[in-house]
C-alpha cells in the first residue's frame, strides 16, 4: 500500500516530535541530576564544616556563591525532595529561623549520618 503525500507528512512529523521530546526529556533529566548532586555537595561541605543543618533558602543562596547562577526556589525545593526521596537527605522533626533571612523555616535538611560515614 503506497501512503499519500499526508500520511508521509504526518509519519515524518510525528517521528520528529517524538525524538525531539525524548531527546529534551533525557536533557532535563542530566540538568536535574546535575543540580541534585550540586545541591548534595553543598550540604555535605557543609555538614564536614560543622553546619547541623540548612534551609532550601541557604542551600540557594551557597549554590549562587559556588556556582556563580541563582536556581529558583521552586528548583531547589524541587531537587531537595528528591534528595530526600533518594535518602541522600533527610528532614529533621523541627523548625528554626533562616539564617538568610530570619523568617521562620519550615523544615531544614542535613546528610544522615550513615551516608556521611561512607562519603567521609
Amino acid at each position: 500500500m503506497l501512503l499519500t503525500p499526508e500520511q508521509i507528512a504526518f509519519t515524518t512529523t510525528h517521528r520528529t516530535h517524538h525524538t525531539s521530546a525524548t531527546a529534551i526529556n533525557q536533557f532535563g533529566n542530566q540538568k536535574k541530576k546535575n543540580q541534585a548532586d550540586e545541591i548534595f555537595d553543598i550540604c555535605l561541605a557543609a555538614h564536614r564544616n560543622g553546619v547541623v543543618d540548612l534551609s532550601r533558602v541557604e542551600i540557594r543562596d551557597q549554590y549562587e556563591r559556588l556556582y556563580g547562577r541563582r536556581m529558583d526556589d521552586s528548583r531547589v525545593s524541587a531537587r531537595v525532595s528528591e534528595l530526600v526521596c533518594a535518602k541522600r537527605l533527610e528532614v529533621l522533626p523541627y523548625t528554626r529561623n533562616c539564617k538568610i533571612n530570619s523568617a521562620s523555616v519550615i523544615s531544614v535538611v542535613r546528610v544522615p549520618p550513615a551516608l556521611m560515614a561512607q562519603e567521609g
